[in-house]
């Protein structure tokens, strides 16, 4: 075997393993999210009503990003504008958090 072959075939098992990672951190986030499109969610600064879910590793897990129209914590409508807002699951208040 050649260095070139064994980089090549290190670059190989590199891309199967971030693969193999990212189908993990897709699986665990889906399993511990309680939350489906069209709930409304907050965190300390943003509520918004999900129409969006994307997922993050934020410290040592895997967790969801909820995006959609940023709401009034007052009464809940939307801002005018259409203005867009996230909330990351690991941000929301410990009752409403599942991992």
């Amino acid at each position: 075997m050649t260095r070139t072959e064994y980089k090549n075939a290190l670059n190989r098992i590199q891309e199967k393993t971030t693969i193999k990672m990212r189908e993990l951190a897709q699986r665990f986030a889906q399993e511990n999210n309680p939350h489906k499109i069209g709930d409304i969610v907050e965190d300390s600064r943003n509520r918004v009503k999900i129409e969006r879910i994307s997922i993050a590793i934020v410290g040592s897990f895997p967790s969801c990003v909820y995006s959609g129209p940023l709401l009034k914590k007052k009464d809940g409508k939307p801002y005018k504008g259409g203005r867009l807002g996230t909330v990351y699951q690991s941000n929301m208040k410990k009752e409403e958090k599942e991992c």
